[in-house]
């Protein structure tokens, strides 16, 4: 049952990964734009995705691909830096200030942790507003180059696309690494997890700063492919979006994100002429995924869920501590 299950979806990712190469090929601009847009934001749910493993879910991560995405443009915008060079350090500079900001935000927990990240996130936002000669102010920022040889709209598309898959790759490698499980456990009982000796704040902060900085990553793409950047980019509304995305499409599997930012991505443009009604309509379904779907959308595909094992807490923290080596399986 299991290899047919894995053959299925390595099928259904191949078809698609098909179907993300040929198209850009044989849609208007306007439809390349779009898939670029859903790229981004697949990366952006992901490692939204990836933070909530700790157990706690930040709702600053829009503002986290806010600071890639000014990093990035203030680099090359005001000191002449290639992209090459600037973007590698805008997603430095993301990781660095998720690290600042994650050793008082881990000392919360739950609604308070939730309440703290929010909190955080309009504190950056409303900075981009206070030095306005510095980040332009409610204009942001404007004429940030795309990357030559990437300066039309197609071969940026193929840019987005290899980036959004060397991430997914790696957030996965991630997940489903011991220090994945590690994490995992930590999110699940961390009474537990303290009490075999492991460090779990140490663990929830390299995961905030891991998950923050591939949200700078989507950040720094966008910037690029609109080629301006600005506050309202990275507000609440966008934030929503991306929990909705996570929530629709599947929160305990890790394709839910990129069946939910391409559900919804497709919904939203059936309703473009209609575009008031598109928060409703994104409501309506989350509140019927919750009611009757509570693993998302995925869950109608048996083969795709996939959570933790039941007895995986137990069986890391034995790996951990050094015990049940040896033991018959």
């Amino acid at each position: 049952m299991a290899p047919n299950n894995n053959s299925a979806k390595l099928i259904a990712y191949a078809i698609l990964i098909a179907l993300v190469i040929v198209l850009p090929f044989v849609l208007p601009s306007y439809y390349v734009y779009l898939l670029s847009l859903a790229l981004i934001s697949i990366i952006a749910t992901l490692s939204f995705r990836f933070i909530t493993l700790i157990g706690e879910w930040s709702f600053a991560h829009a503002a986290f691909m806010g600071v890639g995405a000014y990093s990035s443009g203030l680099l090359i915008t005001r000191l002449d830096w290639p992209f090459w060079l600037a973007a590698p350090l805008a997603i430095l500079i993301t990781a660095a200030i998720a690290g600042m900001i994650s050793f008082p935000l881990m000392r919360t927990k739950f609604f308070f942790f939730f309440l703290a990240s929010f909190a955080i996130g309009e504190a950056i936002r409303y900075l981009w507003l206070m030095f306005p000669r510095l980040f332009g102010g409610h204009q942001g920022l404007v004429n940030i180059p795309r990357p030559e040889p990437f300066t039309t709209l197609v071969p940026y598309y193929f840019l987005i696309l290899m980036v959004t898959l060397l991430c997914a790759g790696l957030m996965y490698w991630l997940e489903k690494s011991s220090f994945g499980y590690i994490v995992k456990s930590c999110g699940q009982n961390e009474s537990l997890a303290q009490h075999v000796g492991i460090s779990s704040r140490q663990y929830k902060v390299i995961t905030f700063i891991i998950g923050s900085s591939f949200a700078g990553v989507a950040g720094i793409l966008l910037a690029h492919m609109t080629q301006a950047v600005a506050p309202p980019q990275f507000g609440w509304d966008f934030m929503l979006f991306i929990f909705i995305y996570l929530m629709v499409g599947g929160k305990d599997s890790y394709a839910g994100p990129i069946v939910g930012v391409l559900v919804l991505t497709v919904i939203a443009e059936l309703l473009r002429g209609l575009q008031m009604w598109v928060p409703l309509v994104y409501g309506l379904m989350l509140i019927t995924i919750l009611l009757l779907l509570p693993g998302g959308l995925v869950s109608l595909f048996p083969g795709m869920e996939r959570r933790m094992p039941a007895k995986s807490l137990s069986s890391v923290m034995k790996a951990f501590t050094g015990k049940g080596r040896g033991s018959a399986s």
